[in-house]
């Protein structure tokens, strides 16, 4: 069982990172993996880049992911860091086969330095064991709290990974410096990127335009939430001047003339 969160909410506040073991059980993991692999064999070629998978807008192709993207443990990490209207940013596969080499070291958002708190919270869904040996990602501590960018070719002295065992999770602020680090074992890594935001703030995906329609009759209220139709920018389309227009979701009201 998962401890409360007040721990790992200090560890990422001071160190820009946090691995919580056992948020998935084996049972959970095992559906996590078959449902990535099934998306990786649909889509076959395109989700290939090098020695490197990848896939984008699982909420689109698996309900498995509609499902875990809205796990109570995460919620409430989300809900602490980044507010209750959180939405999601981004939901990624990705496998990082034997050979795959170290990605440079970047952030995955920094708004604005005067912010002083954080606006995008990624967390690293781990599918199989991650270890020094196979690529566990690389991360800088404390660097969410500096100014400077990272340096792409710098082995810094704290850098160290995050590793942990299948069914962990690595919650880390989107201003940490980290990268992939490269698979030197003769077996894949796969996991699961979860990206979430403030509900104001840049996403990756709009998943309001990405989203099939027809999942959203089923979908949850959070589910809804999270997917971004409650902020959706409205647009008007031409011919109808003045008509303020957004996709339609369940508990969504329309845009009214003047509204």
């Amino acid at each position: 069982m998962v401890e409360p969160i007040d721990r790992y909410l200090k560890q990422i506040a001071e160190q820009g990172f946090a691995v919580i073991p056992d948020v998935f059980s084996p049972d959970e993991v095992e559906r996590l993996r078959a449902a990535v692999e099934e998306v990786f064999a649909r889509e076959g070629a395109s989700t290939a880049h090098g020695k490197v998978r990848f896939s984008y807008n699982l909420t689109n192709k698996h309900a498995t992911f509609r499902e875990t993207v809205q796990h109570p443990l995460l919620m409430e990490i989300m809900a602490a860091l980044l507010g209750d209207d959180f939405i999601l940013a981004a939901l990624n596969a990705h496998g990082s086969n034997a050979g795959a080499p170290r990605q440079f070291l970047h952030r995955d958002d920094m708004l604005d330095r005067r912010i002083p708190f954080p606006t995008h919270i990624n967390s690293m869904w781990m599918l199989d064991d991650f270890t020094p040996e196979n690529g566990a990602t690389r991360v800088v501590p404390g660097s969410h709290l500096w100014d400077d960018k990272p340096v792409t070719d710098t082995v810094y002295p704290q850098e160290t990974q995050a590793t942990g065992t299948a069914g962990a999770v690595a919650v880390f602020d989107s201003r940490l410096f980290h990268s992939r680090e490269a698979n030197r074992s003769a077996n894949q890594r796969r996991g699961v990127t979860a990206y979430y935001c403030r509900s104001w703030a840049t996403r990756q995906e709009d998943y309001t335009r990405s989203t099939d329609p027809a999942l959203l009759p089923e979908a949850s209220p959070l589910l809804i939430r999270l997917w971004g139709f409650h902020n959706q920018v409205p647009w008007e389309e031409a011919g109808e001047p003045n008509v303020l227009r957004r996709l339609p979701a369940p508990g969504v009201p329309a845009i009214a003339h003047g509204g």
